[in-house]
């Protein structure tokens, strides 16, 4: 992987700043954090070239199609045995779901997805061996890195009238953050990164029949992505992706950040917030202000892994944070009766 050093760069243009930045882990989307998407399928915006100290206006954007993906623990939903080294996963409410990814402070990772998704009616695990990187860490102008992955599953061909159809892929991805500036969107304005990938995959689709081959089929398929990252807290998510056509020279489709992610718990049928902590940022210890009775308390750290737990209650409600590394952490707060509350903090010492 190649990484050009960070410049350093303030320019007053129009009255607005411009800077380079840097894409860590902590910068993206965690343990227990809700986002919205809205898609524009039919966008009037149009591609870019690459570069530096770039301006992208896409205010014209229209909402076709709003969606909202919940980020949580793995053991929280079906499939999460299937894929032993996640960290994260969201679920998708449309299509009943799981996308399980392991987000470390190198990348940010797809492991494989969970469920229904061919409408079998029985769900199975579609795993990518050995993953499907979204975003390396650090990412800053001319990071690049290059992911090759495979997949496979089988399906019942009784609708074809044979035994069974095998479907195997290889996918061959290179990215490159090729540009940066500020982007505006109906969300906001925010310094970026723009990612650029393009991504040939080969599918083979094999039909069998009294273990015979009865019949084969390849395909070979090419994208173009781009997609825009900030390291603003407001986001916490790509700002927004599109698709490119070059055979057209066109943006197909984008998707677009219309809201700050919301700390939720997806798990849980009901969510009491009567938790309120204290200081945030915490240096030495975090005070966590509950109502009468017992709780389980679960510090996580930014990749979604379980540093600790403890027991508190209304009146020993302290915890010391002086074993912890500086960063951003969750508290997930569970009573006798489920989870009550997840709330981010900051340890800065």
């Amino acid at each position: 992987m190649k990484r050009k050093l960070l410049l350093c760069l303030s320019l007053l243009t129009g009255g607005a700043s411009f800077a380079q930045i840097t894409i860590n882990a902590n910068d993206i989307i965690g343990f227990g954090e809700f986002v919205e998407l809205t898609t524009d399928t039919i966008p009037s915006i149009i591609h870019t070239a690459n570069g530096p100290d770039q301006t992208w206006n896409y205010t014209s954007l229209n909402s076709h199609v709003v969606s909202e993906f919940g980020f949580g623990a793995p053991s929280w939903y079906d499939g999460d045995l299937e894929f032993p080294n996640a960290t994260l996963a969201w679920f998708d409410i449309e299509t009943n779901t799981t996308a399980f990814f392991n987000k470390s402070i190198d990348a940010l990772d797809v492991l494989g997805i969970y469920g229904d998704f061919l409408q079998t009616g029985t769900p199975q695990a579609f795993k990518f061996d050995q993953f499907d990187r979204q975003v390396s860490f650090p990412s800053t102008y001319q990071t690049e890195f290059f992911n090759t992955y495979t997949f496979g599953f089988t399906l019942d061909g009784a609708a074809f009238s044979i035994d069974s159809v095998v479907v195997d892929g290889t996918s061959d991805k290179t990215s490159l953050v090729d540009a940066w500036g500020t982007l505006t969107t109906p969300f906001g304005t925010f310094d970026v990164i723009r990612q650029a990938v393009y991504e040939a995959t080969t599918t083979v689709v094999d039909g069998y029949l009294f273990g015979a081959s009865v019949f084969n089929n390849t395909q070979v398929d090419e994208t173009y992505t781009y997609t825009f990252w900030t390291n603003d807290a407001n986001s916490r998510y790509a700002v927004l992706e599109y698709t490119y056509d070059p055979a057209i020279s066109a943006v197909t489709e984008v998707t677009w950040q219309s809201g700050a992610p919301t700390l939720s718990i997806q798990e849980a049928g009901e969510i009491a917030n009567i938790v309120n902590i204290f200081p945030n940022p915490a240096n030495d210890q975090l005070t966590i202000e509950v109502a009468e009775g017992n709780y389980e308390v679960a510090i996580i750290d930014a990749m979604g892994r379980e540093v600790s737990t403890l027991h508190i209650d209304a009146s020993n409600n302290r915890i010391a944070t002086t074993n912890l590394s500086n960063g951003v952490y969750s508290l997930r707060i569970s009573s006798e009766t489920g989870v009550v509350d997840i709330q981010r903090f900051v340890v800065q010492h």
